[in-house]
């Protein structure tokens, strides 16, 4: 089995190496039409997406992987600005949705977010593995 494959998967991983997701706020926005809230994608967010889903499709890791997941993500923020890891997940894991390395955020059991290394561009380094309990 390779890295980049998480069917069957055991003691293996797959790990992505992602330039930095947008806030949440650069993300997502919210209209209203009619009195009616509709969610849309910022262009930022749209731009991330596409950025991730060529890597992902480059890399071979459109896997669809249903079963059940554990994620560690490092994220190395390129300056020392005040910067909330929190923020940035929403984006970072719906674009690995929509790109087909699993089906649905959902999956995840268990999640580890670390604050990384400062340096420039700034990445967010994933890994992902199939979710075990102990």
């Amino acid at each position: 089995m390779t890295d980049n494959t998480i069917d069957n998967l055991e003691s293996d991983s797959v790990t992505l190496i992602l330039p930095i997701s947008p806030s949440v706020n650069d993300t997502y926005g919210l209209t209203t039409s009619g009195g009616v809230p509709i969610k849309y994608i910022k262009t930022r967010g749209k731009a991330f997406f596409k950025e991730v889903n060529e890597y992902v499709k480059k890399n071979g890791f459109d896997i669809h992987s249903n079963i059940p997941l554990k994620v560690e993500i490092i994220i190395n923020f390129a300056t020392n600005h005040r910067n909330d890891l929190d923020n940035r997940l929403k984006s970072l894991l719906d674009s690995l949705t929509l790109s087909g390395v699993y089906e649905d955020d959902s999956q995840i059991n268990e999640l580890h977010v670390i604050r990384g290394e400062t340096k420039k561009p700034g990445s967010i380094i994933i890994k992902i593995s199939e979710y075990k309990e102990d």
